[in-house]
């Protein structure tokens, strides 16, 4: 089950590593099964695997082929010496060396005796396994079966005593069904529990239900399955092993989609009564709910009780901008009180949050902010309230501001700028020299020179400021997973290939996987338990699943082209005076030739540039192909008839701003449209330098127009 997950050692291999079977020159045969069980792999030669029994079969199967290919150099006639044998020798050698080395490794961890009940009870490794029988492989599949028979006798128990067992379930006890009055005997516990714990509860007891005869079916399979092998009767057995494979990737989808562990834990705090669920325990439930949550809490108050300092992300509102935001806001206001403490304000609309930003709010139910995320916030149409609140209040000018992930207000705030002052920026993007009476020193960091971004993300930056806080470690789970999700989304898993990694991203990946402390993080497909029992986290799985949400292409298919446009939005140019040199760019992330298919396509782009006010629009595009490779694209757009775009980009591919970028731009020309007369003029771009992005591009495109006069 899902329970079973840890890093078992497969001596030297690391992940990936694959072990050659039949003759020199065949294909190879590789030890895993598919990159999300071994996903997670380390320099040490530890590989993440979530499936034992999965992995058990698979050494089987390339134990069986290099065997077999041995001993047909017997069958064969062919006449070989001890230096071409050699070869086949050695690949047996370190094949048995592996799995006894994973024979001897989860031979140990399935003898200890845990059970249902006890203080881990997301483990269940160890359950009926004789610590003298050999090794604890024999026995693996005796681990699920026995996890159900204890599942069964809970349940059992349960059937027989109803609420005496577990308070607030809605089970009938067998001896209240005998003819005694079971309202009764819930009043007798004198219990003052709420009615949606009691509806948890029962969703808990079906889920428990569902889990017990699913492992049932799935052990009846295997049994069955392993009758048939020993016959050899293969017709059978082949079907058998593929049910048993599908039941099994079923039951895996199924226990996560649930969150069996947080089940299981929610079932057995809620045996103690006096502790969980009963009036006398509400108060020790609710400090610890909140200590546990201690960042849901934080947003709550400061969305209802706004103090005078607010945090400010850029006005595209990526995960960067909102997460950054939201922990600095968390981690200055720890050793702060009263209205010393920071607010964070998302910055975008709440419509656009929900709607458009999947990866983030993803993030956020990962952090432990599971329901309502959006309720918990304050967004940019909050603002103006905040400011009318403090110059009621007597606060004038208005509040002080953070901004991070940009150093200038956006044009949408310009019409506060007299009301906000700027006291701190974090950022890592081109210095625009604003604000520098009001922000200087040490409280305006800004990771960019030379033309060059000095860190990938802006939590990087806050995931400093955290390191040199005076607070106690560990840091907070809820902080930790933030900070994390975002640093690895942005510097696309510390790829040293795509040239976003810098050394301080990696520092701060480090700092919090170590510091973090990740027993009270969410479970989740990240969370790990490694071979000493110490909670961690799979990077890999953790970057995988944000990077799924964030380029889900089904999500991207179905977005209006209006709001892809808006979605990841940021404009360029003088921001005090209109003028022909303003200009926008757009990052969407899906192919251009997919975007341009969409049916509003051409009706969406003209209505934006429009509302814009851009005479040009810029759209990077970045995607993943079949085969998994990550991919670029830039097109050029403009709506004016009078504007030659072709000849403006002519000259931009040959001027000295282009060629210190090197964008390697490889024109798409069955998408190009160049006649003026047309409503669209199009000029659509591969991007081979996966580097450079918006940071760097826009900024080009701006010294560009200052040395040109269209």
């Amino acid at each position: 089950m899902v329970a079973v997950i840890g890093e078992w050692k497969f001596g030297k291999k690391k992940k990936g590593d694959e072990v050659e079977g039949g003759t020199p020159g065949t294909t190879k045969t590789t030890m895993t099964t598919t990159t999300a069980e071994t996903k997670g792999g380390s320099d040490d030669g530890t590989v993440l695997i979530e499936d034992l029994w999965w992995t058990l079969r698979k050494f089987l199967d390339v134990g069986y082929t290099l065997l077999g290919n041995f001993q047909d150099l017997d069958h064969a006639n062919v006449t070989y010496d001890p230096a071409r044998l050699l070869p086949y020798q050695r690949r047996i050698w370190e094949w048995r060396s592996d799995f006894m080395t994973f024979v001897e490794t989860n031979g140990a961890e399935a003898s200890t005796d845990d059970t249902l009940g006890g203080d881990n009870v997301g483990d269940l490794k160890g359950k009926g396994v004789d610590e003298n029988d050999g090794g604890g492989y024999v026995n693996v599949q005796t681990i699920y079966h026995n996890a159900r028979k204890e599942l069964r006798s809970f349940l059992d128990e349960l059937d027989l005593f109803g609420g005496f067992l577990l308070p607030g379930t809605s089970v009938i006890p067998e001896i209240a069904r005998a003819g005694h009055s079971y309202a009764a005997l819930v009043s007798a516990n004198d219990l003052d529990i709420d009615e949606e714990i009691r509806q948890r509860i029962d969703r808990a007891i079906h889920s428990l239900s569902t889990m017990k005869t699913m492992l049932g079916d799935l052990h009846d399979d295997q049994v069955a399955y392993s009758i048939y092998n020993d016959w050899n009767v293969h017709s059978e057995d082949s079907v058998l092993r593929t049910s048993v494979e599908t039941k099994w990737k079923d039951f895996r989808s199924w226990a996560n989609e649930v969150d069996i562990f947080a089940t299981i834990d929610f079932l057995r705090d809620s045996l103690h009564t006096d502790e969980s669920l009963s009036s006398e325990g509400k108060e020790e439930g609710k400090e610890k709910e909140e200590k546990a949550g201690d960042l849901e809490s934080f947003l709550i108050d400061h969305r209802y009780n706004p103090t005078n300092h607010v945090v400010l992300g850029n006005d595209a509102g990526d995960a960067d901008s909102i997460v950054s935001a939201i922990t600095l806001a968390y981690i200055e206001s720890m050793n702060s009180t009263g209205h010393d403490c920071s607010t964070p304000i998302v910055s975008i609309s709440k419509d656009t949050f929900i709607h458009e930003r999947p990866e983030t709010n993803l993030l956020f139910q990962l952090a432990g902010i599971k329901d309502n995320v959006a309720e918990k916030l304050l967004f940019i149409e909050d603002l103006q309230e905040i400011l009318e609140k403090n110059a009621k209040g007597g606060l004038c000018p208005g509040p002080s501001v953070s901004l991070v992930d940009h150093n200038t207000l956006s044009d949408s705030l310009l019409r506060f700028q007299d009301d906000l002052i700027v006291t701190e920026i974090l950022d890592h993007h081109e210095d625009e020299h604003k604000y520098e009476e009001t922000c200087f020193g040490d409280r305006r960091i800004i990771a960019f020179d030379d033309g060059h971004v000095l860190v990938a993300s802006t939590t990087t930056l806050v995931a400093e400021r955290l390191r040199l806080q005076k607070i106690p470690h560990p840091y907070p789970a809820s902080i930790g997973t933030l900070l994390l999700g975002v640093i690895l989304l942005d510097s696309i898993n510390l790829d040293e290939s795509i040239g976003k990694v810098t050394e301080r991203d990696r520092v701060a990946v480090d700092d919090l996987l170590a510091n973090t402390d990740w027993n009270a993080a969410v479970q989740s497909s990240h969370i790990r338990m490694d071979e000493t029992g110490t909670i961690t986290v799979n990077s890999n799985a953790l970057f995988d699943t944000l990077q799924l949400a964030k380029y889900d292409p089904k999500y991207w298919d179905e977005l209006p082209a209006l709001r892809a446009l808006a979605s990841d939005y940021k404009h360029f140019g003088d921001d005090e005076a209109r003028n022909e040199s303003e200009f926008g760019i757009s990052s969407i992330l899906m192919s251009g030739e997919d975007f341009m298919k969409k049916e509003d396509f051409e009706k969406a782009t003209l209505e934006f540039m429009h509302t814009s006010q851009i005479f040009l629009l810029g759209i990077i595009f970045v995607f993943y192909d079949e085969l998994g490779v990550l991919l670029k694209q830039i097109a050029f757009i403009s709506s004016d008839v009078n504007f030659p775009l072709c000849e403006f980009v002519d000259s931009f591919l040959v001027s000295d701003e282009y060629k210190n970028v090197d964008l390697q731009l490889i024109e798409v020309p069955h998408l190009t449209r160049t006649d003026q007369s047309e409503l669209l003029q199009i000029r659509l771009f591969d991007q081979e330098n996966l580097t450079p992005s918006r940071k760097q591009i826009g900024p080009m495109l701006e010294d560009y127009f200052d040395t040109r006069i269209l």
